[in-house]
């Protein structure tokens, strides 16, 4: 039987990235974990991330099912690094944060928190608030992107890529940096017109991005609207 297992970006949502995700896979009966690497209750420390990742996606592969991995953000550069040490059989990868937070990037997402907060001071505080994370586990995020970045080159398994054409935090050149370094041959990257960063969690996009995932793992007939970004 397939699953997908889901590893969360940085930030305080954790596995709330995935709450539209998680509700169209229940509704289609595709089996579907998730889990948090981390509380901010501990001292951060990004090895012991993914030695959690590595566990969890281990227990589902061990429970016999057909495992997609797939990664969001952060997520997306530990999946990386998993694919090729865990019996996956393919891996996702939506907007991986093998370089994040340009020039172009920030001045969009500085300008998004500005029109939130003129037109909503609190919706733009419970924005950040939700989203927040101290100084250290900021910290502990750049090391793990360093060190984990060169996985990409390892990656031994059939690999979609999602990318969102407005990604106000991982922009584009991400996705093709992982597409001209990924080894395998079975890889694709579908950009989403209009999408930001947490387009697994927007109703209209995450639709077609749940929809592209689907296909990918073979739960329908064919992908629509791909559009190869290499």
């Amino acid at each position: 039987m397939k699953a997908l297992v889901c590893i969360h970006g940085f930030g305080g949502l954790r596995i709330k990235d995935f709450d539209y995700l998680r509700d169209q896979c229940r509704e289609d009966g595709l089996p579907y974990f998730d889990f948090n690497m981390y509380d901010q209750t501990e001292c951060p420390d990004w090895r012991l991330w993914v030695k959690r990742a590595y566990r969890e996606v281990q227990s589902v592969c061990e429970q016999g099912y057909e495992v997609t991995l797939l990664g969001f953000s952060m997520g997306g550069v530990i999946a990386g690094y998993l694919a090729s040490r865990l019996p996956v059989q393919r891996v996702v990868l939506v907007a991986p944060a093998y370089f994040y937070l340009g020039i172009d990037s920030s001045c969009r997402y500085l300008k998004k928190l500005g029109r939130m907060g003129a037109k909503d001071a609190r919706e733009m505080n419970a924005f950040i608030q939700a989203r927040w994370l101290s100084a250290q586990y900021v910290f502990e995020f750049i090391k793990l992107t360093g060190v984990l970045r060169q996985a990409v080159k390892e990656i031994d398994k059939p690999v979609l890529l999602i990318q969102a054409s407005k990604d106000d935090i991982v922009p584009p050149y991400a996705s093709r940096y992982a597409m001209r370094k990924i080894p395998h041959q079975n890889k694709q990257c579908c950009m989403i017109e209009g999408g930001n960063h947490e387009i697994l969690n927007d109703k209209r996009l995450g639709r077609e991005a749940y929809l592209q995932i689907a296909a990918f793992m073979g739960e329908s007939a064919m992908l629509y609207n791909q559009r190869d970004i290499s």
